[in-house]
């Protein structure tokens, strides 16, 4: 396939075989907010080298003023990308685009919710992109169709995301799409090394979405031109129109992303079969798994928020402590089966979830005379031993007098406050694990997800 170019919209033949996706929805679901917008859809395929996609925008009011590379994009209207390779739902790659051709790309190491970690800007070699328009950009007098935008990335860079690097990853409730493939192109224009490794194969799935952010506009008269232009209407909030709903206004919920699967089939009939038995072979276990391992990491959050620290057992989260009531015991042995979601465990014959624990007063930090410049630890200049039995026959007055009792441990304000949460089982961190007969998943308190087996 031709690179992406401003002369063509995604009618070209290129693009004819590839299906267009559902039409996107509200951000907090179509059932909570079932406005109308106007259409936007996209289309997902593949070569051996290169991933493409394309996306539709209908608006006759087709406005961009931003031409600055990796500026601040969502402030005006836009189209957004998300990939996450390795389905960790850390370490993932955005890239927002307008009308005018402006891109902002990112990487995310972790979500705003769970403590964000960003590198912005993160601009990726092999990305290209294209708009087309029909109609006129910032031109009230004119009556606009739409805009398109066409974006390619070279798959092998693409993988430095996958930190994982496994297959198979979880499909957690959410849209489906099919990446369809196409014969080889080669890309040129390398501005900086490209960072490649490994290789996108059929049967692959990513987590994914896009998501289009709309403000109102009026029309108004420039005082200075004296000619017409647009501008937001004041006081009202722009509208996030995505692909896969994340039921609350943050897209950056990538355990609620769609997901894409990469068929080796080059049209949608058989791709549909290939992810249908990929579904029965062992995809459907793992989104038992994941939904599972979901709901009590957004059970710890609440549990969190109210405690000042998460559970360290799953009997405590939901039965000792909750934030409707007040500490309790519980004798009874079937406890587990009031788990929200024990049909499901039972279903897949899943083990009850287990959640670990790691002190924060395991050790205490160096003192001032115990580090070295390197960072490591060497020995202190006092030695501390246990009270020796003078009845011992090694019993040596002289060498008793080189030992001193330890010192009573001095807790920082914050340590006394940790000591006691640990006390009543509460922790600063935890790790969830879900065995099946075939698999192990974990998930830790930030929400990264991996497969430990």
């Amino acid at each position: 396939m031709d690179e992406p170019n401003d002369t063509h919209s995604l009618d070209k033949d290129e693009w004819a075989h590839v299906p267009w996706s559902e039409s996107f929805v509200d951000i907090e679901g179509s059932e909570r907010k079932p406005k109308e917008f106007p259409l936007t859809r996209f289309k997902m395929m593949y070569d051996e080298d290169t991933l493409y996609v394309g996306a539709e925008l209908i608006e006759p009011k087709i406005w961009g003023t931003i031409t600055e590379k990796n500026s601040t994009m969502y402030h005006e209207n836009d189209f957004e990308v998300f990939f996450n390779l390795d389905g960790s739902r850390h370490h993932y790659y955005e890239l927002e685009v307008n009308c005018l051709n402006t891109i902002w790309e990112l990487l995310l190491n972790r979500p705003y919710k769970d403590g964000y970690s960003i590198e912005n800007p993160f601009n990726l070699v092999s990305v290209r992109s294209a708009v087309f328009i029909d109609g006129r950009t910032n031109s009230p007098e004119t009556d606009s169709v739409k805009w398109c935008v066409e974006m390619s990335w070279s798959l092998a860079e693409l993988q430095q995301f996958d930190q994982l690097r496994y297959r198979g990853e979880p499909l957690s409730s959410g849209r489906a799409s099919i990446a369809t493939p196409r014969p080889p192109s080669t890309r040129g224009e390398t501005v900086r090394p490209a960072v490649t490794t490994g290789r996108t194969v059929a049967g692959d799935v990513w987590r994914v979405n896009f998501s289009r952010v709309q403000y109102e506009l009026e029309t108004v008269v420039n005082a200075d031109t004296n000619q017409l232009q647009y501008q937001k209407v004041p006081d009202t909030r722009e509208d996030n129109i995505v692909w896969a709903p994340t039921g609350v206004i943050d897209i950056h919920r990538p355990e609620r992303w769609g997901y894409v699967f990469f068929s080796s089939e080059n049209e949608l009939p058989g791709g549909e079969l290939e992810l249908s038995g990929a579904m029965t072979g062992f995809l459907d276990e793992q989104m038992a798994i994941e939904r599972v391992l979901d709901a009590v990491y957004y059970r710890q959050r609440a549990f969190h928020a109210f405690h000042g620290g998460f559970g360290s057992t799953m009997e405590m989260l939901y039965t000792g402590l909750s934030p409707q009531t007040s500490p309790v015991t519980t004798s009874s042995t079937m406890w587990t089966e009031s788990f929200p979601l024990f049909d499901l465990l039972r279903k897949y014959q899943l083990d009850f979830p287990v959640i670990s624990v790691r002190s924060d007063l395991l050790e205490a930090p160096p003192g001032p005379d115990e580090s070295r410049i390197d960072g490591t630890r060497r020995k202190s200049g006092r030695r501390y031993a246990p009270a020796l039995d003078q009845h011992d026959e090694d019993f040596d007055e002289d060498i008793v007098q080189e030992f001193v009792p330890a010192p009573p441990l001095a807790l920082s304000p914050r340590s006394l406050e940790v000591k006691t949460l640990e006390t009543r089982g509460l922790y600063s961190n935890y790790t969830v694990s879900l065995r099946s007969a075939t698999q192990e998943w974990q998930m830790t308190q930030d929400g990264r997800l991996r497969r430990t087996s």
